[in-house]
């Protein structure tokens, strides 16, 4: 049996990876009936990590991701993760109290 390069090995790890990732992303959607879990719109959803997707622990795990429309994934100045994350946590906290602890319990 041939040896693989790094190369190779990088790159079939890169394939798992996308395969583990669009797993997460369905069963995220799936928990959240694939609508923005903020205003319900169901086109042009993104998923959303809590934790940072670098973070190799907690990447897969599916309370650490909720759906969200584009809007309020990237542009909403009222709850956004990216324009209005403190907004968004108190959000979070407030309406999603099951999956915060889930979430919280990974950390610590």
């Amino acid at each position: 049996m041939k040896k693989l390069t790094k190369k190779q090995k990088k790159k079939l790890e890169k394939r798992e990876r996308n395969k583990k990732d669009d797993e997460w992303r369905y069963q995220v959607r799936l928990r959240d009936n694939g609508r923005c879990v903020i205003c319900g719109k169901c086109l042009y959803v993104d998923c959303h990590h809590f934790l940072p997707r670098e973070q190799k622990e907690t990447r897969f795990e599916i309370d650490n991701g909720i759906v969200l429309c584009k809007s309020h994934h990237k542009w909403s100045l009222e709850c956004s993760p990216h324009r209005n994350a403190f907004s968004f946590f108190i959000w979070f906290m407030n309406n999603k109290p099951e999956q915060y602890q889930r979430l919280k319990k990974l950390i610590t």
